[in-house]
């Protein structure tokens, strides 16, 4: 049991430390997530709309993906209803 405890401890310990670093360079951690973001959802019918896939830096995203309010989604939202697919990220 003890052994399981240490494995968990230095589990999140590292995660904490991860969590930590990423505070102390915010722009580049964020860069970080926009950018796996945009790899996990290039094959969406969103992601494909605004070519996801081309995206490869901060200026590129603000420059191909407009900024919405959630007007523009509710096709979308409606098609995926009447397929069964509710999802907009993967």
């Amino acid at each position: 049991m003890i052994n399981i405890v240490r494995i968990a401890l230095k589990t999140l310990a590292f995660k904490a430390k991860a969590f930590e670093d990423s505070t102390k360079i915010p722009m580049v951690s964020q860069k970080r997530t926009l950018l796996e973001y945009l790899y996990r959802n290039k094959f969406t019918e969103y992601g494909i709309k605004y070519n996801f896939s081309a995206i490869k830096s901060v200026e590129e995203y603000q420059k191909s993906v407009p900024i919405n309010d959630w007007r523009p989604f509710d096709p979308m939202l409606s098609g995926w209803r009447k397929a069964n697919r509710v999802y907009l990220l993967r």
